[in-house]
Order: structure tokens, then C-alpha cells, then sequence
């Protein structure tokens, strides 16, 4: 999928988009929410520790995410 796609689709569920591509950071500066996004800023780790680090955080990242489009983790 393009990144335009996967934006589009979030807009459109009203969702929040995860991520650890720094694309999506680059295109909330550049033009604005919506989406939000959350960064995931954890280096090079597999999918389930990525994953694993978000459900941690993961009433932290919902209390950001309330207050403001974009939330990093690290």
C-alpha cells in the first residue's frame, strides 16, 4: 500500500496510525493531523517486541494521543 492509502484509511475509521516510518512523522509536520500518529522510536527490533513495547505504554499512548496528533515511543 502507498502511504497516501494507509493515511486515507485511517482518516476514514477515524483510527490512529502506529508506526515506526518516519514518513508519516515528516507528512503530520508538513501537512497537519488527522491521522495522529504514534512513533514507535525503539531501532531495529522484531514486530512482536514492537508490539510489546506499545501494549506496555499503551494507557500512556491513549492519555498523549488524547492531548495532542502525535505521540513517540522509545
Amino acid at each position: 500500500m502507498t502511504d497516501e492509502t494507509i493515511i486515507s484509511g485511517a482518516i476514514a475509521q477515524g483510527g490512529v496510525l502506529v508506526t515506526k516510518d518516519l514518513d508519516f512523522f515528516d507528512g503530520l509536520v508538513l501537512h497537519g493531523a488527522p491521522p495522529k500518529v504514534v512513533l514507535i522510536r525503539c531501532g531495529n527490533v522484531r514486530k512482536r517486541d514492537a508490539v510489546a513495547l506499545v501494549v506496555s505504554q499503551l494507557e500512556a499512548l491513549v492519555s498523549g494521543i488524547e492531548g495532542g496528533d502525535l505521540v513517540e515511543v522509545e
